[in-house]
Formats: C-alpha cells, sequence, structure tokens
C-alpha cells in the first residue's frame, strides 16, 4: 500500500507517535510575504525532516564507526544526566551519518566520587548490530547487571547506553512494539528526537520504510486473513506495520527466512496498493540512493572484542582504525595520510584516556606508552585545550567535524 492512502475519509483518528511540530513552525505559519510565501512552498521548512537526507543521490557504500567506552555514564551523577549525555552522544551520530556505534566494557572505575549504582554489575554483549530481520528487545531480559541491580531493574552501563541509543535510534511508531516499558527508557522520550530519514510521518512519501512484523503467515483465521482476503492478497502473506493507516503486505513464500512477529524490518514500499512490499538490507537505502539509515548498536566485552569478529568480517574487518588521545598528532598532520577505505572505526577512550584500557586488556599485547600501535593512526583532535580534561561526548563531536571532509573523500 503506498503513503497515499495515509489520509483516509471516515476513519477513526489513531494516535499517531510521530513528532509534533515544534515551537518554531509558529515562525512558518506567521510569515506572510511574498517571498517567504514562495520559500514555504519550495522548502517546507516546517518539516524538520525536509532536508536530513545525508548523501542523497549519491550511492554510498563505505561505513563510519565509533566505539565508545561504557564508563562515560558514570560520570553523570544521576539518571537523568545520564540519559541526557546518551541523547547528545546519540544526535551527534545522526548529524554526522555514523553507521555503527560500539560501546565496549573498559573496566575503569568512574572518576566521579559520589557512589553511582550502575557502577556494580557484569557486562554483557547481549545487543548485536540491527540485521535484515533484527529484534531490538532480544536478550532483554539477560540486559540487565545482577544482585539488587537486576530486581530494580537497573541496567549495567553498557546496556543503559545501548538501550537508549537504540530506542532513540527507532522510528516512533514503533517504538511501542519494539520496546517494553524499562527504567532506563523512562526519561528517553523527552530525549530531543534524532529526525533521521527513516522517521517517517504518515504523510511522508518515502520508497523505504522501517516496519514490525505484526502477523506470520501462519494465521489462516480471523479478521486479519478476512480483511487480506477482500484486498486480494493471499492469506499466507506477512503483515508489516510501516507506520501508515493499514498495513503493507509481503509475499512469504519469496523469502528465505521468514522473521518473527515483532521484529524490526526494513521495507521497500510498494508500487500501488495492489502489489506486495519487499523486505530489504538496512543498508539498501544507502547503497542505492546514499540515504543515511540509522546507526546499529553494538556491545564488546573489552576493547579488544571491538575489532574482532566484528560485523565486517567477511570483508576483512576495518581497513581504517584510528585512536583518539592528547597525546596522539595533531589530526591537521594527518589528515593527508588517510587512505581510501570501505569500512572506518573511530575510538574514544574515557576521561583517563585509552592507553590505560589497552594496557589493562590482556587480549592487546601492548602497553601504555605503546598504545598508538594499535591503530592506522593516533590523533588529537583538540589541540591546545583550555581544559584540563575533555570528556568522550566532548571529543566526540569534535572529532567527527574534523575528519568529515577527508572521510567523504577517501570513502570507496
Amino acid at each position: 500500500m503506498s503513503s497515499s492512502a495515509s489520509n483516509r475519509p471516515g476513519k477513526k483518528a489513531r494516535r499517531n507517535h510521530s513528532h509534533q511540530p515544534s515551537q518554531s513552525s509558529s515562525h512558518v505559519t506567521s510569515a506572510t510575504s511574498a517571498g517567504a510565501s514562495s520559500f514555504i512552498a519550495m522548502h517546507h521548512p516546517e518539516k524538520p525532516s525536509a532536508r536530513a537526507q545525508g548523501h542523497e543521490g549519491k550511492s554510498r557504500t563505505w561505513t563510519t564507526s565509533i566505539a565508545l567506552p561504557s564508563s562515560i555514564v558514570l560520570n553523570a551523577q544521576t539518571m537523568e544526566l545520564r540519559a541526557w549525555l546518551v541523547g547528545q552522544i546519540a544526535r551527534t551520530c545522526a548529524i554526522f551519518c555514523v553507521t555503527e556505534i560500539v560501546v565496549y566494557n573498559d573496566n575503569l572505575p568512574s572518576t566521579t566520587t559520589n557512589t553511582n549504582p550502575m557502577a556494580s554489575g557484569s557486562q554483557n554483549a547481549s545487543y548485536k548490530p540491527r540485521g535484515k530481520y533484527r529484534d531490538p528487545t532480544e536478550g532483554a531480559e539477560n540486559s540487565t547487571s545482577g544482585g539488587g541491580a537486576q530486581q530494580e531493574g537497573e541496567d549495567d552501563p553498557a546496556t543503559f547506553l545501548a538501550r537508549i541509543l537504540e530506542y532513540l535510534e527507532t522510528p516512533q511508531y514503533l517504538r511501542r512494539a519494539l520496546f517494553p516499558l524499562h527504567p532506563s527508557l523512562r526519561i528517553a522520550g523527552l530525549l530531543p528526537p534524532l529526525d533521521l530519514p527513516h522517521h517517517l510521518r504518515r504523510d511522508d512519501k518515502s520508497p523505504y520504510r522501517e516496519g514490525v512484523i505484526v502477523q506470520a503467515p501462519s494465521s489462516t483465521q480471523g479478521s486479519s486473513s478476512n480483511h487480506k482476503r477482500r484486498n486480494g492478497f493471499d492469506a499466507s502473506a506477512l503483515l508489516v506495520d510501516v507506520g501508515l493507516w493499514d498495513p503493507v503486505y509481503v509475499d512469504a513464500t519469496k523469502l528465505d527466512v521468514i522473521p518473527e512477529l515483532n521484529s524490526r524490518v526494513t521495507v521497500r514500499m510498494p508500487k500501488d496498493e495492489q502489489s506486495y512490499a519487499d523486505l530489504i538490507s538496512p543498508s539498501t537505502p544507502t547503497l542505492e540512493q546514499g540515504l543515511y539509515w540509522g546507526y546499529s548498536v553494538r556491545v564488546a566485552p573489552s576493547l579488544a572484542h571491538v575489532f574482532s569478529p566484528g560485523p565486517y568480517a567477511s570483508e576483512g574487518g576495518y581497513d581504517l582504525s584510528i585512536g583518539t588521545s592528547e597525546r596522539g598528532v595533531s589530526v591537521q598532520d594527518v589528515l593527508d595520510e588517510i587512505p581510501e577505505f570501505q569500512h572506518m572505526i573511530l575510538t574514544f577512550g574515557p576521561l583517563s584516556g585509552l592507553e590505560l584500557v589497552i594496557a589493562s586488556d590482556p587480549r592487546i599485547n601492548l602497553g601504555a606508552e605503546e598504545a598508538g600501535d594499535l591503530f592506522d593512526h593516533w590523533i588529537n583532535v583538540i589541540e591546545g585545550q583550555g581544559s584540563r580534561t575533555v570528556r568522550t561526548e566532548e571529543a566526540l563531536p569534535i572529532a567527527l567535524a574534523r575528519l568529515k571532509h577527508v572521510l567523504e573523500r577517501k570513502g570507496i
């Protein structure tokens, strides 16, 4: 079913989980000059995502990954501040079109002197990269830390980061189906939205949409199957909720693997209401049209596990690795040395630096003084910093901004 059917007369209004227009849209309605009217008609500034299309029109095959230590949330003293920190990381990654976020356990104590209940408990790797048939809730039962934290539903730092990052990346109309109530998500809905290209409203037109499986083909009884027959679709079709008034239908006989109920999928929209939709890889919108289609989240039990096995193991892994440190080489001096790459990973350390993380990882046979040898480039992105310390969430946007143009030139 095409998105043209999103405004059906006579339908009872349903709750729309997409974000409402911001207060800034009042400026749009108050602009009455002829010049403003033509600008509004052409650019539709009342839609925040109108121009958020990344590399629109250009196929993009290269990827950008970042690796962050889980301990960064321990420096925030309240649940609200921790959630806000994760929200700022998500916003930064969305703005700079990051493909993958890896959260690794750095095994370092918090730099704050306050007692933090998140500091205890084991790290886990229950979160997996978003795949073709991805269920973001998979592993949720085992994602909490042990002891009292588990009884209270408290996430360990890595899972806390991953859970909110995935929640914010998920389109608003899918969140209720994919994320059960959880203490870590208590204020996640108040965080600034990412407004990614796949965070579509009902009336937005797009050749692709994110959806959730709402009915498997094995069910052939009840009103849902009758509804399918009335619309000319076979009773074995998959029903996928893509945020429109009605679900779209997928021919299950053409699938090698049948996705489970309530699993997230990426859909190529049908040409008309009588055609089937197709399930595609989440990378297809980027490969075909250069559309930024969000990020995946992966949890690694240590820094060494960031690089192995990784999602690109079949392609040789990351072919460009960059580590950040205030003791690294000025980023300006290495820009011309960055080679062509397909999969780049940019790694950040905690407040104490990557050196101690590398030296304490038994799987990495390097000392603190040799930490730079782990990466192709060891850079300092904030030369002559005024503060004694630069937090990871502060270094992240600075590093991505300074590397943005060279990565776009060298990515293949």
